[in-house]
């Protein structure tokens, strides 16, 4: 007798099996191109040297210059304002938070407010003055999601794109003008552009041949056929477009899983195509 349970005989099979219901809007789309310490766009290894060397050619930089494996995200609150030991290094001093209310959403919420505490900057970069922002030296006002265009990613791997619905307030900045804007004043060695648009094909560019492959997506085709799923590779040579791929999703370290279906499907492109995503992007 299979002590499973009905739900678990099913995981694998084509339509079924399991997926995470993350915290942050737009928490898939986000680990599926780096927002995670150890990873470069496209569920990309940063300690993969192709995949160092393809990234830093879109961006125009030296691999060499690309950081290495980072502190995992508790990691990187328990470490802020603490002192070098003979084990760790230093965490660091500042911090520029967006689109999250730490002091509320992290785990172990005393103690990170402690170490926020500790920092000699706090800059928040958030819509309201959230538990997070009332510790900051600095809050930057920024739009929230009806007042800026980008792309989100659902749980079942489609590619959808959220349109601006208002217009912001006079002197609100979007949070890729705030991060373009800063880049410019640490001068650093590539530029950043502001339109969501232009960001999104850098994405697909940045993530081409990876497991999370959005090279063939585009603005124009999600609203033609109203979501893209990836992997959705660069189209063939004759000019034909990749379908996209319904189903399972790697896991964040790129093993396929049967987390939206069928663990064969994500992974593997279609025989005629080529080998082969807390905000929008």
């Amino acid at each position: 007798m299979d002590q499973r349970g009905p739900r678990a005989r099913h995981a694998g099979a084509r339509g079924a099996g399991y997926g995470c219901l993350t915290g942050q809007g737009n928490g898939q789309g986000g680990r599926e191109h780096g927002q995670k310490a150890d990873q470069l766009p496209g569920y990309r290894s940063i300690e993969d040297p192709a995949a160092r060397a393809h990234v830093a050619a879109v961006w125009g930089v030296d691999p060499a210059s690309l950081p290495g494996k980072g502190r995992s995200a508790y990691e990187l609150l328990d470490a802020l304002g603490q002192p070098a030991t003979d084990d760790r290094p230093a965490g660091p001093r500042a911090m520029l938070v967006m689109g999250s209310n730490i002091v509320v959403s992290a785990p172990n919420a005393l103690h990170v407010t402690e170490r926020l505490l500790s920092l000699d900057l706090l800059v928040v970069a958030d819509l309201v003055l959230s538990e997070t922002a009332a510790l900051a030296d600095v809050v930057l006002p920024v739009t929230q999601w009806a007042e800026e265009t980008g792309t989100m990613t659902n749980l079942e791997g489609r590619v959808v794109l959220r349109q601006r619905a208002i217009t912001p307030p006079a002197g609100v900045r979007t949070d890729l003008e705030v991060i373009a804007a800063l880049a410019e004043r640490l001068d650093a060695p590539s530029t950043f552009p502001t339109d969501p648009e232009e960001v999104f094909a850098e994405l697909g560019r940045a993530s081409a041949g990876g497991p999370a492959d959005y090279a063939g997506i585009t603005y124009d085709r999600i609203r033609a056929e109203h979501g893209v799923f990836w992997p959705c590779p660069a189209p063939h040579a004759d000019g034909t477009p990749h379908p996209g791929t319904p189903a399972s999703s790697p896991t964040a370290s790129g093993t396929p899983t049967a987390a939206r279906g069928s663990s064969s499907r994500r992974t593997a492109a279609p025989p005629s195509s080529p080998a082969t995503t807390t905000r929008s992007t």
